[in-house]
């Protein structure tokens, strides 16, 4: 997309609802509202003014929906020197499949105007530039990714100080940052074990658990030096936190298969 941010409604208007309609005939007043009040509001410094909304409504109201749609806003719209990791956390494992199935036929609607832009995975839809992803998570898994998102602040560090954006590095500083990222990546991977074994699923229990341990042991060799090492990191943990997170969801098919 255009690096000259188009708006949220700018974005819409040139899209199609799943049933083909124009998606802005879709969206009433009040939603658009929150759509650029939430997106499309900066600070004179030209950072968001926003990093957090809190919109109640009732149930059957595009809730989801509308965080599909934000979801692909953010991939597509507005881009990031550092590339657009999106994430989109859900209740449960099944909210989290309802959702990205509602993003797959978003795309499949808007061929070509979005659908050209990606590629859909199973379980992420991805720039075909290699500058951004969008994945949804059920609850249980995003701890860990605020942990893993965490990682990708300490590349930046002097540039988020200088734009005043308060990433967990320039907070706490990059030790204490590193330390809490290893933390919040650990715990819930320690948990699963544990739910693993209550469920009397050992073998997975174990093979997470197996995963666990080389995590930390690439843990050490991190923090020994957080900026340097972020990048290496990300290519080798990261890779046994996610190949744990498929050995869990598959055990959970198991479980229901059961």
């Amino acid at each position: 997309m255009s690096t000259q941010h188009p708006s949220p409604l700018d974005f819409f208007a040139t899209l199609r609802w799943i049933d083909g309609k124009p998606l802005l005939d879709t969206i009433e007043p009040y939603r658009r509202a929150l759509f650029m009040r939430s997106l499309y509001t900066f600070r004179d410094d030209g950072s968001p003014a926003y990093n957090m909304t809190l919109a109640g409504r009732g149930k059957k109201n595009w809730k989801s929906a509308d965080l599909v749609l934000a979801g692909l806003y953010c991939l597509l719209c507005l881009d990031s020197p550092q590339g657009n990791e999106c994430f989109i956390i859900a209740n449960d494992l099944k909210q989290a499949g309802d959702d990205l199935s509602l993003a797959k036929k978003l795309v499949e609607a808007n061929r070509p105007e979005i659908g050209d832009e990606v590629t859909v995975f199973s379980e992420e839809i991805k720039r075909v530039d290699g500058r951004g992803f969008l994945q949804i998570l059920p609850a249980r898994d995003s701890i860990g990714a605020h942990g893993i998102m965490t990682l990708n602040d300490f590349k930046s560090v002097e540039g988020d100080k200088r734009m005043g954006i308060d990433s967990l590095p320039v907070l706490l500083g990059v030790g204490n940052a590193a330390r809490f990222a290893c933390l919040v990546m650990a715990v819930p991977q320690v948990a699963v074990v544990a739910l693993l074994l209550a469920w009397q699923r050992p073998f997975y229990a174990a093979a997470v658990a197996a995963l666990v341990l080389a995590q930390l042991f690439l843990m050490v060799h991190f923090l020994k030096s957080p900026r340097e090492r972020a990048p290496w990191y990300n290519g080798t943990g990261i890779s046994c936190y996610v190949v744990g997170m498929l050995i869990s969801a598959f055990a959970l098919a198991a479980l229901k298969v059961s």
